[in-house]
């Protein structure tokens, strides 16, 4: 159950993984081989944009991610907890749409391979799709915790 709940961390790792190898096999096809591994930096480049949107994903669900509370922490526990559901909400869903954008995106750029691997372009906006749907849905459950009172 636990590895299911830390899937954003298990799904950025395995990203990594991909942009790690790719990039090492292009390095030493270049300097091995007559022929250069051309698809490893096209598949780094796919790997890297899942380590970007799911990594995100994980940072937020562990709130690693930068909150400037300059204003808000002067006032009261009450106004506080109120703006945080706020703020949660907005999130959940300003994040929902640019996920539902992502989907269009991917829709319409699906039948466009990728120049060298031939791949659908989309690949890249399923991770935008994955990582923000994440996101929201994190917010969203953040927000109906603090409604509840919650800590």
């Amino acid at each position: 159950m636990r590895a299911l709940r830390n899937w954003e961390d298990h799904v950025a790792a395995a990203a990594l993984a991909v942009v790690f190898v790719a990039v090492s096999w292009g390095v030493m096809a270049r300097y091995v081989s007559p022929r250069p591994a051309v698809w490893s930096g096209e598949l780094a480049t796919l790997g890297f944009a899942w380590i970007v949107f799911v990594g995100a994903a994980a940072g937020a669900r562990q709130h690693l991610h930068i909150g400037v509370d300059l204003v808000t922490a002067r006032l009261p526990q009450a106004a506080q907890r109120w703006i945080a559901i706020g703020v949660s909400l907005f999130l959940a869903v300003a994040l929902a749409y640019i996920a539902w954008l992502a989907v269009q995106i991917g829709i319409k750029s699906y039948n466009r391979p990728t120049p060298v691997m031939r791949l659908p372009s989309s690949i890249v906006h399923v991770a935008v799709f994955v990582g923000f749907t994440s996101i929201a849905v994190g917010c969203l459950r953040d927000a109906i915790r603090m409604l509840k009172g919650q800590p």
